[in-house]
């Protein structure tokens, strides 16, 4: 029965990565092509865009996701009543939000973005004012239903696309950084728009706009309080360029961390497939109260990422001599390491906050992530100055290392479970293989095969103990 279930738990991450990666793999494999054509200033100044946006994105679904995702299993027969109250309620919440998005970015574009100012706002705010939030419903409805051919479809679709726009503006036009905004914007409205349309015509989620605020105010005491959790995803991942450009470093020297920190993204991207994939299995783990299912989920889910994360930092520099067509940016291979082996903090991260998602006790879910988030802001406040971006990294690391594994120890994840995850020994793990791949980086090349078999086969050991030892009760799988 636990083949079974490891069968249909990765078939799905297969089918939810196929949307993320292929296109992933398509955009690294035209590096050579488009990196002659970008410099260090035009990743800074993207990266600085991102950061600035990604600090107001946050706000864009005011912690409702959860109220969404728990009403589809906790109220199966009216979900689809809530789901219309929330894109009525965001509907008239996206008019508000845009406008703080635009002067936000009106105020803090840097000098090289100045000329494309007024495109760049529209471009950034069109999208979500044309569609509200029909892109997040949508994913979550496919998700939740079990259908992950839906996503990959447009994943993989809108995904080549973005590669193709892509070349063409950044190569053909040589638009620099305004190629990437272009691309962005038309195909969100595009992605959106591929969603909007099943949700409202053939699902029948159509906005109720009548706000009774006395049923509000229980959502929102319930969504408001993730805010601070779900503002430590931009304060791990995005924060690292705005602190950079606060501390007035220059636009080239952001662009040597923000080459490397995309790769971060495409694992990130990688670790949210495996995620999309767990999540409606966990959560029917909980509402069965069968803790060996979801402890054998989550540790597969974990060594699965030790597995890609681990082979793809052990040969970066040789990927990046081979994918990168420009010198300053082929030098940051060794930075990759410890953002994409931070990205090993997913599973355990899921393996104890879904558990505080489904049982609703979110207030406590600042007390790990936010402070997570907090602590690489501050840290590298202090340090930058004095070492480099190369704190960026290293604290980015030591600061998702916390959020993974801080939920283990709240009295609230133990008044609902007895479980023992082991988190301490998963921890040594991950860094004893981030150290690994920082001293295997530069060895000889048979001594890197070398290093790669060894590690390789004993993540696969431990996958197949897991596998024979943990029993699981699948049969309604």
């Amino acid at each position: 029965m636990s083949t079974a279930l490891l069968k249909k738990f990765f078939s799905h991450s297969a089918i939810y990565g196929l949307s993320g990666q292929i296109s992933k793999v398509a955009g690294i494999l035209v590096l050579p092509i488009i990196t002659p054509y970008l410099t260090r200033e035009d990743y800074g100044t993207m990266g600085i865009i991102m950061a600035y946006t990604g600090f107001v994105l946050i706000l864009q679904n005011i912690g409702l996701n959860v109220i969404a995702a728990n009403s589809f299993y906790q109220h199966p027969s009216r979900y689809k009543w809530v789901w219309r109250q929330l894109m009525g309620f965001l509907n008239l919440w996206y008019i508000p939000f845009h406008v703080l998005l635009g002067a936000l970015l009106y105020v803090v574009l840097p000098d090289a973005a100045l000329e494309h100012r007024w495109e760049i706002i529209w471009l950034t705010v069109i999208p979500g004012i044309l569609f509200g939030p029909s892109l997040f419903l949508g994913l979550l409805y496919f998700q939740l239903n079990q259908r992950p051919k839906s996503i990959a479809i447009r994943g993989i679709v809108f995904g080549f696309l973005t590669v193709a726009l892509n070349v063409i503006t950044i190569v053909c036009f040589e638009m620099g950084f305004m190629g990437w905004i272009y691309t962005t914007a038309f195909v969100t409205i595009l992605n959106k728009l591929s969603y909007w349309i099943p949700l409202r015509f053939k699902v029948g989620i159509k906005p109720i706009y009548a706000v009774r605020w006395r049923l509000w105010k229980k959502r929102l005491s319930i969504a408001i309080p993730l805010m601070p959790h779900y503002y430590s995803s931009f304060l791990l991942n995005s924060s690292d360029q705005m602190v950079m450009e606060r501390l007035e470093l220059p636009t080239d020297l952001i662009g040597a961390y923000n080459f490397p920190a995309r790769f971060g993204g495409y694992f990130g991207v990688l670790a949210g497939a495996f995620n999309q994939a767990i999540t409606p299995f966990l959560l029917q783990s909980y509402k069965e109260n069968n803790e060996a299912k979801a402890k054998f989920l989550v540790y597969n889910f974990q060594l699965a990422l030790f597995g890609s994360t681990f082979t793809f930092c052990l040969w970066s520099k040789e990927i990046f001599q081979i994918l990168v067509n420009n010198p300053s940016l082929e030098s940051t291979y060794w930075l990759v390491i410890p953002i994409v082996m931070g990205y090993n903090y997913r599973g355990m991260y899921v393996g104890a906050n879904s558990r505080l998602f489904f049982y609703e006790r979110t207030k406590v879910l600042w007390k790990i992530t936010f402070l997570a988030g907090v602590s690489n802001v501050v840290l590298n406040v202090i340090f930058i100055p004095i070492y480099g971006i190369v704190v960026a990294a290293i604290t980015t690391f030591v600061s998702l290392m916390y959020m993974g594994y801080a939920g283990f120890y709240l009295k609230d994840y133990k008044e609902l479970t007895g479980e023992d995850y082991h988190p301490m020994k998963w921890l040594f793990a991950t860094i004893l293989l981030t150290v690994i791949a920082f001293l295997g980086v530069d060895v000889s090349l048979y001594l890197k095969i070398f290093i790669f078999i060894f590690t390789l086969s004993g993540i696969a050991w431990f996958f197949n103990y897991f596998k024979k030892n943990i029993k699981t009760d699948t049969e309604n799988v």
